[in-house]
Order: structure tokens, then sequence, then C-alpha cells
């Protein structure tokens, strides 16, 4: 063995388990160390082999000494953690970190002299000191109760299999904080006889939860032990089988509903709720291997709620929202598993708060959607609003509300690894409507409405890979017990099968196996349901989930799905529970081995790999990076043989591979194999798309486009971009050769002139990049197919009369009841109008206080911004102008009032059955009136709101109201024709007449404009001589000076073009011209 250095050594394979790799380790150490492993002084010195494989610093080689030191602990509670890090999912589109990077041995030192902390509180508080017994009885039940055996030998074996090492590092923290808690809940004998001053404490304040407690008095205990110094025994460990189709229990935790749940690979984590008595801000994590709970840090930790939203990252469970006594909130935190350390989530640009919300993971953020504010009283609005939070960068960024469905709370989401799906919810009416979000271009598309489910809220959903199955819920009938599946890719619905279905039901949980959703919980008629049922969408059927030894009944629970069981934990029926259940739903199959990618072809990569006995089928996952974002899923289902050629790929582009074996469910994924395919790049440029108009408010009409700058795929190797401009007046036109504005743009911005005024146009810009083996119109590029648009209606010069953004209150404005400045929602600032929120507000109005001029030439508009939330039909607003103050009309809005009132509202609004702001749209949205018919007479505006006698709902909000008037524009398709070459000069007498040739169609020519300038030449110097000629003639006196004279055409008070000069250049307008000029195509 001589020759053989340490660092070989940390090479040695780590296959090498077990006692039988411990006894070669040793010999080798003895060889290189020159002797055996005493430290000389009689001490035991305990090797940890640590066999860690992830390329990092290794432990070998450290010796640990009986009694155990706190570095000593220290390293042994890192082995630990690295295998826990070595299983967890790894949800994100970067590769996963080294576990180097991930740990803080400050904030594991930390945790660990919490833990002897508490043994030293057993020992000299409670009198009960942990004793060898103990721990050798918790090491049995970890080994006799484990539901994961093959993950517990892993972390027995971190340990090298050391019977003391497994006790004093695997089970005292478990032991210490079971006993601590149980002795603290239930004041034992011995502590209330003490005259200890921290039981004192603990008697005077029995509602004191004991995290709280031991918060405030763990430092009166010294981190050191004496350690027991027994020798241990490791058992042979259960064979946790999971029997298809059983119950088995899961260990007690603290009672909750209403809280979250997540799972991570290794372990649940649950966080937050309500217990009856109060908000929680505690959580846990249930590791399946140890059959235990440990409580999570409450240092940090965000403040107590519920109805909150939790995701993993692969690294971090992300609390946000949810509500607690004091109203909804839009804080939140991130909690790390390794560390047992929690960070807040950033309050800048944080969506309005909010509970019953959604969140999902995209790979690289959190998008929550939706959900209801709720301020603490009776007020309740319905968001449709939503975010994307970076948690690399702490930041949020606001979603696009252009086309977002209607504001829900109760509703569902998933995300298909493109896009979210929200489907249905409520609003104060059950919803039957959805929408597909897609971050990347920030865009909404309406799910088809043909065929979809009847509108419900409190339903569940998942994704399959392939679909969104939807089911149960509840609607104005009752619980529900059907649901359907919708295909984003046909933009389809397809009702779910009604044999064998189990009964109706809300509140209940769905997960996901790989092959079947599961169901189970939930309620009828306020009683809580222990039943279930498994849906298979290749089969169309249902299997009722096995009753016997299934937890009680209840809902408010949660449930997670960890690759063969499903996890119930907590929820209520009638009392709150902190028990669960784990359903196994899989017989147990192995991932492929032996996996390969090869580029075989141009745009092909061939998928291989070794069959698995008893598998029914394999799936193909697919992964690669484009644009700054990881595109993950299955690309080939239920494949039948193990190979596949990939043939979507994009050449020159890098790409990762996994494949699952499927039997009863989804086999663990492979591990990840990669390949850069060969041939053509065919990816599409990464362009955020158009994000402003300008009405630039001159004369002519001009509209400026603005974007912001693209990038070219990796793959095509070019470093320029173009773009092509689309344009339509109706707002759904699909971008084509017909819509065609301009192409080969290569600035950020364009300006339109060829635009009317007061028309609406809808533009959207693509960008293509400078390869020639695609299909953009510049040089048949690739070109990306965003829809993204913006609208935009050009007008001549505007001149804002009055502006009110409300911040400084209602100082302009008079109120009859009920109107106020609020903070709870506004489209700009912090504040807007509120109409407040009561049963018969008769006619409640908000007034301008003075009168505003206006003038007949330039007609006057009204702008505002309002979000409402209000009874459909039996409560409504509506907008009012009026000139003296006492006769009010009512304004026509443009687009139009979005609701009606029925003949059950107010009368006072006016003859009902009428447009009005009636019904729930929690988006702010802009509304104009044309105040044209109040032109040149003094004017004022009032927002005028009625509820009747029940259920007032929400209430309206107004913000950023504007008067202005607007001047005309001219626009480049009504210029008037050039006079051409026709003009002649003839004298008699003492008068000049001049006559000329009108422009032809399809130039229009209403009159002419006359200009004369002084001779000898010296330079343009033409002046006005008339500006109301109707014919092709006119006569002007002769006098002793020489002129020059120009003749223009005019149409709609505009000037066409002067003439051309010898150099075939435009010759320059008058300085002061009879019209502004509009030179046009015509002729």
């Amino acid at each position: 063995m001589q020759g053989i250095s340490a660092s070989q050594l940390n090479r040695l394979p780590v296959y090498l388990l077990g006692i039988g790799a411990f006894l070669i380790i040793i010999s080798l150490i003895t060889v290189i160390a020159g002797g055996g492993l005493s430290n000389g002084d009689g001490i035991q010195s305990i090797f940890l082999g640590g066999l860690w494989n992830s390329g990092g610093t290794s432990p070998k080689g450290i010796n640990y000494h009986r009694p155990l030191g706190l570095e000593d602990r220290v390293r042994c509670q890192v082995a630990i953690e690295h295998v826990y890090w070595k299983h967890r999912i790894w949800g994100n589109i970067e590769p996963k970190p080294s576990f180097e990077t991930m740990i803080d041995q400050q904030r594991v030192r930390e945790t660990l002299e919490d833990t002897l902390r508490k043994s030293k509180a057993l020992e000299v508080y409670w009198k009960q000191p942990i004793t060898g017994a103990q721990l050798q009885a918790e090491i049995n039940r970890m080994a006799r109760n484990t539901k994961d055996s093959a993950l517990l030998a892993e972390l027995w074996g971190a340990l090298n299999n050391d019977s003391y090492l497994v006790a004093e590092c695997l089970a005292r923290p478990l032991l210490a904080e079971r006993l601590a808690r149980n002795y603290y809940s239930s004041g034992s004998k011995s502590v209330k006889e003490s005259s200890n001053s921290i039981w004192a404490l603990r008697h005077e304040n029995e509602e004191i939860d004991f995290a709280d407690w031991w918060r405030q008095q763990r430092y009166q205990f010294a981190a050191e032990i004496k350690e027991p110094g027994n020798e241990y025994v490791l058992p042979p460990l259960a064979n946790y089988l999971c029997m298809f189709d059983t119950w088995n229990p899961v260990a007690n935790f603290m009672i909750r509903a209403n809280h979250t749940a997540i799972w991570t690979g290794a372990e649940m984590i649950v966080w937050g709720g309500w217990d009856g008595f109060s908000y929680l801000s505690t959580g846990g994590r249930y590791y399946p291997a140890t059959d235990m709970w440990l409580p999570l840090s409450l240092a940090g930790a965000p403040e107590a709620r519920s109805r909150h939203t939790a995701v993993w990252n692969g690294t971090e469970m992300i609390i946000w929202g949810g509500a607690n006594a004091a109203g909804s909130m839009n804080t939140g935190g991130r909690y790390n598993p390794v560390i047992d350390a929690w960070l807040p989530t950033t309050i800048a640009n944080a969506p309005q708060a909010r509970r019953q919300h959604t969140a999902v993971w995209t790979g690289s953020r959190m998008i929550i959607w939706g959900g209801e504010n709720n301020d603490g009283g009776a007020n309740h609005y319905y968001l449709n609003t939503g975010a994307q939070y970076d948690a690399t960068a702490d930041n949020w960024s606001a979603i696009s509300l252009w086309n977002a469905p209607l504001g829900c709370a109760r509703h569902t989401a998933v995300w298909t690894g493109t896009e979210m799906i929200i489907w249905g919810g409520y609003n104060n009416d059950y919803l039957d409507t959805g929408s597909r979000y897609n971050p990347i271009q920030n865009s909404w598309t309406e799910t088809t409405f043909a065929g979809a489910p009847l509108m419900r809220a409190d339903h569940t959903a998942v994704w399959t890979g392939t679909e969104m199955i939807v089911w149960g819920g509840e609607n104005d009938g009752g619980a529900l017990f059907f649901g359907s599946r919708y295909n984003p890719a046909l933009d389809n619905w397809f009702e779910t099968s009604l044999i064998n279905v189990p009964p109706q039901r809300l509140d209940h949980t769905a997960v996901w196996s790989g092959t079947e959703m599961i169901i189970w919980g939930g309620q009828n008629l306020g009683a809580g349901l222990n039943n279930g049922g498994r849906y298979n969408p290749n089969t169309d059927s249902w299997i009722l989930t096995s009753p016997i030894n299934a937890p009680t009944g209840r809902y408010w629970h949660t449930a997670v799905w960890n690759g063969t069981e499903m996890i119930i934990f907590g929820g209520y029926n009638g009392i709150y529970f902190g028990d669960g259940g784990r359903y196994c739903a899989c017989v147990d199959i192995p991932p492929p081995s032996n996996v390969t990618a090869l580029p075989t072809g141009p745009n092909t990569i061939t998928v291989s790999w070794n069959p698995v006995p008893g598998a029914s089928g394999y799936n193909v996952y697919r992964r690669h990076e484009h644009c700054g974002t990881s595109f993950e899923g299955i690309i080939l289902d239920e494949a039948t043989i193990p190979f596949w050629e990939d043939k979507s790929v994009s050449g020159n582009t890098f790409y990762q591979y996994r494949i699952t074996a499927l039997a009863d469910c989804e086999s663990p994924p492979s591990m990840w194999v990669d390949a850069t395919a060969l041939g053509n790049c065919t990816l599409k440029p990464c362009f955020q798309g158009i994000y402003n108009i300008i009405n630039n408010a001159t004369s002519p009409c001009e509209l400026t486009i603005e974007w912001t700058e693209g990038t070219p795929p990796l793959c095509s190797g070019s470093s320029n971009l173009s773009y092509t401009l689309y344009r339509g007046t109706d707002p759904d036109f699909i971008p084509g050769s017909a819509f065609e504005l301009a192409t080969c743009i290569t600035d950020t911005f364009y300006i339109d002139s060829d635009v009317t005024i007061a028309t609406l146009y809808h533009y959207i810009v693509r960008a293509e990049d400078s390869t020639t083996t695609g299909s953009g119109p510049c040089n048949n590029g690739n070109i990306d197919d965003n829809l993204i648009r913006k609208s935009g209606s050009p007008t001549g010069p505007v001149t804002v009369l009055f502006n009110d953004d409300f911040e400084s209150g209602l100082q302009e404005w008079s109120t009859s009841a009920n109107w106020l400045a609020s903070n709870v929602l506004s489209h700009s600032g912090s504040f807007s109008a509120y109409s407040g929120n009561t049963n018969n507000q008769l006619c409640d109005t908000l007034t301008q206080i003075n009168f505003f001029p206006t003038e007949s030439t330039a007609p006057p508009i009204l702008e505002f911004w309002t979000d409402h939330q209000v009874e459909s039909g039996y409560d409504g607003g509506i907008v009012e102008g009026s000139t003296d103050g006492i006769t009010w009309s009512k304004l026509a809005l443009s687009p139009d009032y979005p609701g009606t009132t029925n003949s059950s509202a107010q009368p006072c609004l006016g003859i009902n059955l009428q447009p009005a702001f009636s019904g729930n749209y929690t988006a702010w949205k802009k509304y104009r009136a044309d105040l044209a018919p109040f032109a040149g007479n003094p004017f004022k505006v009032r927002f005028n709101y009625a509820t009747n006698d029940f259920n007032a709902s929400g209430g309206w909000f107004i913000d950023d109201v504007v008067i202005a008037s607007v001047s005309s524009c001219s626009s480049s398709a009504d210029a008037p024709g050039r006079i051409m070459n026709t003009l002649s000069i003839a004298k008699s007498g003492s008068e000049l007449l001049l006559s000329w040739g009108k422009p032809l169609p399809p130039c229009i020519t209403t009159n002419y404009s006359i200009y004369r300038g002084l001779l000898p030449w010296t330079g343009y110097n033409h002046v006005q001589l008339t500006c109301s000629t109707t014919g092709t003639t006119y006569v002007t006196p002769a006098d002793i000076d020489s002129y020059y004279f120009l003749v223009v055409a005019q149409n709609l008070n505009q000037d066409g073009s002067y003439g051309l000069d010898s150099s075939a250049l435009q010759i320059p307008p008058s300085p002061a011209p009879c019209f502004p000029q509009n030179i046009g195509t015509c002729n």
C-alpha cells in the first residue's frame, strides 16, 4: 500500500459502503499515517467516512472523539444534510449548484447548539436528561417506522454506520426536540413543584407557544451536555413497502388547517394556517426516512397567516400572501431547509395584498395571480392582477393586464412548462372561464368556452404533462362530482367519466401521480369526507381509493405526492387535525439505465435506453435553455420502444434528456444526458414585443411605436435583428402579410404618419434574425411569434384643462355622502376616489367643485381610470356632465359601460336596464367621453353611484381624471394633391388672371390657397394672398412690382404641396401659412 496519498484516498469509489468499506479505509489510513488511530491520550477516535460524491471537499480522514465536540457534530450534520441535498428536487432552470455553495456551517453550528441547549434544559429544568436507553429506543423507532428505508440507510452510511454517531447526530436532535415540547406542553409534576422562574412564566401564560417561550429562554441553558457513553446497536431496517391502494398513518404534528405543504424530494414542509385559536407562523418538516417531524426555525419567519401560497424552487420554499386578523398581506418569506433559515421576500414593487390566490413555479420565477383583498373588515376586492417573483434577484415584475381574466379567488392554476393556466373561481359569481398566461410573451390567451365545465370554485386542477384536469368544487347548485380535461395545444375540453366517480365535494385535494389524478377528502354540506378516487385520463376511468385505515374525514388539509405515495396532513372537520395519512398508489419500478443522447443527423438527436422489466412504456423529458428561460417537459409520452429520434431540435443548441418508466405509476427519472444538435438554427429571436404607443399630438397625425431591442438566438451566430411592424383596426387581427406596415426596420421605434384622427389602431412588432433559413418577411430569417399588442389613436395638440390623481384627497370635489380618498386601490400613486361600500346609497355623487371653460374650436374630452366591484345588475354607477350644475346628462363612454342595471336597481340613476358600471371588473381600465356637445360652455363632471338594500359588494374606484381640449390633426391619407405645371398668368388691363388645373383623382381638393413672393429673386419670401379660392381661376390687381405666385391645393383645413423646384425638392411653406401643411402621396 506504500505510495497511496491522502488525495488518492479521497478519490476512492463512493460505493465502498458499510462496515467493509470502513475497515478498508481504516487500513489505508493506518498505512498512510504509519500507525493506529489512537491519539496517545487514551481517548478513542472515530473516523467519519462522509461518502460525498459531488466533487466537493470530502471530510474523509477527520477524527471524531468521544465525547463529541461541537465541531464534530457540525461535520456529522453536514454529512447528513448532504444526503438530503442529493435527494431534493431541483426545479430550477440553472444547473443544480454544488452542496458546498449551499451549506452555511455557522448556521448548522447554531442549530446544533440549540439541540444541545434543549438537551441541557431536559436535564436541569425538567430533571429528565436524555439517557442512552432513550437514544437506543429512538434508533429502534427510526428503523422500525421508517417510510423510506433506502434513504435512512444512506443517512446511516453517511455516518459510516457508526451507531454512536447515529445516536448522537441523528437520534438526539429528534429526541431533544420532541421531549422538550412534550414536557413543556404537559407541565410535568417535577416542573410544577419547582420554584424555577421559567416555570412561573409558563404557568402564568398558559397560551405561550413553546417556540416563543424557547426563543426567550434558551440562552439560560448551556450548549454542553454529558453524553451517556452507551454502546449502541443499529438494528435491521424495516422493509417499508408501498402496498398498492393502502393507507398508513403519518406521525402527529401541530394541528392546523388552511396551511400549505410542499414536497422537496426528501421531506414535506408544512407552514402557517389556523388552529382554531390563532393564525400560525410555525411550520414543520416531515422526514419519511425517520418518520419524524422537526419544527422550522421561527427566526425571520413571515408573519402568521392562512390561505397563502407556497412553491418549491429547488433550494427554498417560497411563502407569499395570505391573510390574518388584520387583513390580506403582500409579504412573504423564503425558507431554506439546508440551513433551517428564512429570508424575507422584498416588498418593493410587490403585488397588492391578497389571499386565496394561486402561485406556480416556472423553473426560474414564481407567478402569483388573482385572489381576494380583504382589509380585515367587510370589504372584499377580487383581483385580476399578478406578478412574477425572481428569488435570485429578490425582485417583482408585474404581469400584463391586457386580455387578463376577470378578477377572482378560489380558482386554480397549473404550470404546463411554458404557460400558467387559470380556470374557474369566484368573484360574487361563480366562473366558468379561464386563460393561459405566457411569461415569455407576457400575454394572455383565453381558454375556449366551448365544452368547458360548469362554473365553479373551490375545485382542484392538476397538470398531466399534456392536459389540465379540473374536478369537483361548488357553484350555486352545491357541491360537484364532475370535471373536464383541457388540452391547451388543441384548445378543447373533454368531460371526465361519471362512472364510479367519487361523491361530490369541495375543499378537497388532488395530486398527479404520473399516470393518475388522485383526489381525496373535502366536504359536502359541511361534513368532512374520508374517501376519494383515482382518475386515469388514458382510460377515462375512476377507481375509488380504499377506505381502510384512511385518515378521519376532513377538508382544508394539504396533499403532496412523493413519487409513490400521496401524503395527507392537517385539516378540519369540527376539530383541527395534526395527523394525516400516506396513500400508496404505485408499484415501485426503477428508472431506465444506460440512457444516451447523440446527434444523428441535421436537426436530429437520437435518445436510447435499456428496457425496464415490467414497464408498460416510457416518458421522454427534454430540457433546453432559450432566451434566459429553461424549457423542460415531456416531449414523448408512453413510448413503447426504448429509443426515439427527436427531430424538433434546433441546430447548434444544447439539449438534455431523461427517461422515466411507466407501470402503475411513473418511475423516478434517470440522470440527465446531453447532446448538441447539428443543422440549421430554428430558434426564434428573444424579444419582448412592443411596449409603448405615443400619440405625438401633432398635425399631421402621428403615432410613435416603441419596443426594446431583442437578442438573436445563440444558435444563429447572428448579431443583428430587424423588425416587422403589423397594424390593424381589429384588436384581434393575426399578424400576416396583409397587415405588414413596415419590414426590415433596424431602429427600436417607428413613426406611423399614415393615420387618421379618432381611429384606434392596434400594433404588433416581431423580431427577425439575419439567417436565411426561416420564414421572416425581411430576409427569410427566424422570426418570433409574439402576440403582444398595443393600441393608440392619434389627435392634434392636447391642452389639459383639469387633472386630478387624488393624491391630495378630494379637494377639487364635493361629495353627497360616502365618497372618500382611499389607499386600498389606486391606478397611480397611492390614492383614488372610492364610493364606499354600504347598502342603500341613493345616488351618492362625487362632483367637481369648479366649472372649466371649453372651446368650440377644440372639442374637449374626459378621461378617467376605474376599478369596480359592484353587485351585478342591482347596483351601479354612471358618469354625468353639466354646464350649469343643475341639469345633468349621462355621458356616452368609450369603451361602453361594462354592465347593465336591472329592474331592481335604484331609480335615481334614471330609467333602469341601462348601461352602467355594474358587475365585477377588478382591473384598472381607462374610459373616455367625447364632450363635443358641451364645447364652448363651462363644464363639470360627476360620478353617480347607487346601491340597493342588500349585498353591497366592494364599491367603485376612480383615479386619474383628466379633462382636456383636443385639436384635430391631419392625415396623410387626406392630404391634398399638388398643382402640376398647369399654372398660367395673363394680364388684362390693370389685373392679372391666374388659372390652373385641378389635381386629378384620387386627390381630394376642396379649395385653394394662393401665395405671392416679391421679385427680383433673393430667396423664397411668399406670403398669403388669399386662403379661400374655390375655383381654378383667380384675379388679382397688377401693380408696378414684380412677383412670383404659388397655388396650393387645400383639403380638410390643410395645405398640400407648394410644388417642386428645379431640383425636384419641395418648395418650403410660407412662414405664415393659410393652414398647416400635409404632404401626402397623392400625385
